[in-house]
């Protein structure tokens, strides 16, 4: 049996799904390999997956490390039953929050067919611009600040998923550039 406080919680686990390279220089890393990294082409490193749980201290509850070539989005079952193993539950108890790369039909039908809660931020801007466009004027835009309005939109459907998700647009002003 587990001994981490995540495991131990009275009500919600959240847990956070990220992804980031890391670049390595010179020929003495094993497994690394050339792949996508932020504004550095052609560098070679890793990918490192990880599910943390926020409200427990930040504990690491699962992690994966790749090399460079491997899309993080495409380990998403493989974190996701990590953490199911490292909690011994994968329910209602579980709220995922998850960057663009987990945001893909076939893990938002799988979150919901396993009841767990979940909030992904989308991956395609012109899938939001396509809905601001098809709603228009109907659209009531909620101040959250000044350079942050948001919008819910309700149930629509997402590509590769069979049911309706709860969507919700959030537009945001830059200094320049709305």
């Amino acid at each position: 049996e587990g001994h981490g406080l995540s495991r131990h919680l009275a009500g919600i686990v959240l847990v956070d799904l990220d992804g980031t390279g890391l670049v390595v220089k010179g020929n003495h890393f094993e497994w690394a390999d050339e792949g996508y990294f932020a504004k550095q082409r052609g560098a070679q490193g890793y990918q490192l997956s990880l599910a943390i749980a926020s409200n427990a201290g930040k504990e690491v509850l699962a992690h994966l490390l790749d090399p460079g070539h491997v899309n993080t989005g495409s380990r998403f079952f493989d974190l996701l039953y990590q953490v199911g193993e490292t909690l011994g539950f994968l329910n209602e108890r579980v709220f995922i929050r998850a960057d663009r790369g987990y945001g893909v039909g076939e893990s938002i039908t799988h979150l919901l067919d396993l009841q767990v809660g979940f909030l992904i931020k989308g991956r395609d801007s012109r899938t939001a611009q396509k809905w601001v466009d098809q709603f228009g004027a109907a659209l009531v835009w909620l101040p959250v600040d000044k350079t942050c309005w948001v919008v819910d939109i309700g149930p629509q459907y997402m590509p590769n998923c069979p049911y309706r998700v709860r969507t919700i647009l959030i537009r945001t002003k830059k200094k320049k550039k709305q």
